[in-house]
């Protein structure tokens, strides 16, 4: 499994959010999964695992899960966003523990291996489910 990453959505979020809705727009017509990752604890980003192509984007942990400010904003928007493309608000979260954004700067392979453990793991384990958004009906916000 490839992922994908652009450290410079890292801690930014409209730059994480247009990563975010990139990568899910891409890949509407692919089987994929979505698992949402802490980055600390108020912080996270989004993990869009595209099973057909064999790769996970990393959205940026430009999201504020206590909804304070322009991240937690984003966050709002994000989620709002997952529910269009038919992905419950209440992400699967297979990653408990906080993952250290400082690997992707200092060590980009080491944390991108990291990465690849979990999403396997959590494929092998069946802890995220895959669906095609192309082949759902579109969801009304509320």
């Amino acid at each position: 499994m490839k992922v994908v990453f652009d450290e410079n959505t890292f801690g930014i979020t409209q730059k994480s959010l247009k990563m975010l809705r990139n990568a899910l727009a891409e890949s509407i017509h692919h089987s994929t999964a979505v698992i949402e990752v802490p980055t600390s604890d108020m912080t996270c980003g989004f993990l869009i695992v595209d099973r057909d192509a064999n790769e996970a984007v990393w959205s940026g942990d430009g999201f504020r899960t206590d909804n304070g400010g322009e991240g937690g904003a984003g966050y709002k928007s994000a989620l709002a966003l997952l529910r269009l493309f038919g992905f419950s608000p209440s992400i699967e979260v297979v990653v408990s523990e906080p993952v250290d954004v400082n690997l992707f700067y200092t060590s980009s392979e080491k944390a991108t291996a990291r990465i690849e453990k979990w999403v396997d793991e959590a494929i092998k384990s069946g802890a995220i489910s895959f669906k095609v958004t192309a082949d759902t009906f579109p969801q009304y916000l509320r």
